[in-house]
């Protein structure tokens, strides 16, 4: 019910594809699989007691309290029923977009990667090794991740999947084609290729980005045609060779542009050890006079969203370790955690318009306190249609009320104030290892 005008329930049961009644039909376990990401990636146990105490709420019986049931029913469940699903809260973010969340009239779409760690089994180190310093037995499956997020509603597009050994650059062809015309990609300088650079231009998408350092190193300022003190065109040549990571056929490599105008823009900005130093940006919007240097500069701070949003989801969601004992289902699990942030970014989204509040400007973790609080409040009005849109309201009020006090350039150190306790690190397969009597007496090499 919370969610209803989001992702309706009679959609899921059009998306269904069987018709056998069950307890955990397609829609009831997609609705507790969400449960288990907003609750901070609570037990399967935790996931059944709310389907107990939702069937009890429409006067049905209750299923038993073991998590078989339910975990077969998550092995059931298609990804094809969770990309519809998560296509229809994505449409219905995109479609409600004002003008005023756009800049300069594009949609500003960050691009940036991450990792998650898996649990210890056979089939997720074979297709997601763990890291080769650790030994076998002692470490965990790496999942990485590059994810899209579209800064004009503040969802995410995809996260895509690959092996952490995987360069950053090489994880974008399988989300290139959430990039399209009247689009802005922000990236830093693990994507500042020529190729992925004109592979977004071929599609109508303009591009800025942080400087490759390799380019920065061989950068002759005064060659650029001067556009003012801090900003000059180049023409980059297409390179001889394809890098080692290009996933483009000899054919492909050869209908890219061979030259490309490239605009460098440069400001200088606050080190994390104080100094102060020269960032250089790569962008293809090259008209001076209808995106402003300064302006260009500022928008590159936006990317710095999405960082934000992967902390939303490792920290604040408990996303960072995903239990689950196979590729499929923490693929699976990557596709009910997209489409648990965009159901909630979509609450969010009518009520920063409704309330004329900016982008970005509201707390992701108060409000999903609020919104797991205001869950409560719907017990009993399955039938009573006003009362609920009368819920929907106040729910929007109180989320309006969660905005954030911007410190903009703010330096937190990447720093831990709490002391771990002294365990062994376990540095053998764990049948293997031996305990240390007195850990009090142990030392953790530095």
């Amino acid at each position: 019910m919370l969610f209803e005008h989001v992702l309706p329930q009679s959609k899921l049961i059009e998306w269904s594809e069987h018709k056998r009644k069950r307890i955990y039909d397609f829609p009831t376990t997609l609705w507790a699989w969400c449960s288990q990401i907003l609750e901070a990636n609570a037990s399967c146990h935790k996931a059944v007691s709310n389907v107990q105490a939702w069937r009890e709420q429409l006067g049905l019986p209750a299923p038993s309290p073991q998590t078989k049931a339910y975990c077969e029913a998550r092995k059931r469940l298609p990804e094809s029923f969770l990309r519809k699903a998560n296509d229809h809260v994505l449409e219905k973010l995109e479609t409600s977009v004002l003008s005023r969340d756009l800049w300069y009239g594009l949609q500003l779409k960050a691009i940036d990667g991450s990792s998650m760690q898996l649990m210890d089994t056979e089939e997720n180190q074979l297709l997601y090794p763990q890291p080769n310093q650790q030994k076998k037995g002692c470490g965990f499956p790496v999942m990485g991740v590059c994810g899209v997020v579209n800064l004009s509603h503040g969802g995410w597009e995809t996260l895509s999947t690959s092996a952490h050994t995987q360069h950053d650059l090489s994880a974008t062809y399988d989300v290139l084609k959430y990039f399209g015309e009247r689009d802005l990609c922000l990236a830093d300088r693990a994507y500042n290729s020529y190729e992925f650079m004109s592979l977004l231009k071929s599609q109508g998408t303009e591009t800025l980005m942080r400087l490759h350092q390799a380019r920065k190193r061989a950068l002759d300022w005064k060659k650029g045609i001067r556009i003012s003190a801090n900003d000059r065109l180049y023409i980059w040549v297409k390179p001889h060779q394809q890098s080692p990571g290009s996933q483009l056929t000899a054919e492909e490599w050869e209908l890219l542009p061979n030259t490309m105008e490239i605009r460098i823009s440069r400001f200088k900005y606050k080190q994390r050890d104080g100094k102060v130093a020269w960032m250089y940006l790569a962008s293809s919007l090259t008209d001076k006079v209808r995106y402003p240097y300064k302006d260009l500069c500022k928008c590159y701070y936006e990317r710095w969203v999405i960082e934000l949003k992967f902390r939303d989801v490792k920290t604040m969601l408990q996303m960072e370790f995903i239990r689950s004992k196979t590729p499929e289902l923490s693929e699976k699990t990557i596709l009910i955690l997209q489409l648990c942030y965009n159901m909630i970014y979509s609450l969010i989204q009518r009520a920063r318009q409704e309330h004329l509040i900016e982008n970005n400007q509201l707390s992701f973790k108060r409000c999903l306190d609020q919104i797991l609080s205001h869950s409560s409040n719907y017990k009993g009005h399955h039938h009573h249609r006003y009362k609920r849109e009368d819920l929907h309201e106040k729910l929007r009020l109180r989320l309006a009320s969660e905005t954030l006090i911007i410190r903009q350039g703010r330096h937190a150190p990447r720093a831990k104030k709490r002391r771990p306790k002294n365990f062994q690190l376990l540095t053998q397969p764990r049948h293997q290892f031996k305990e240390i009597p007195h850990r009090n007496n142990y030392k953790k090499p530095a």
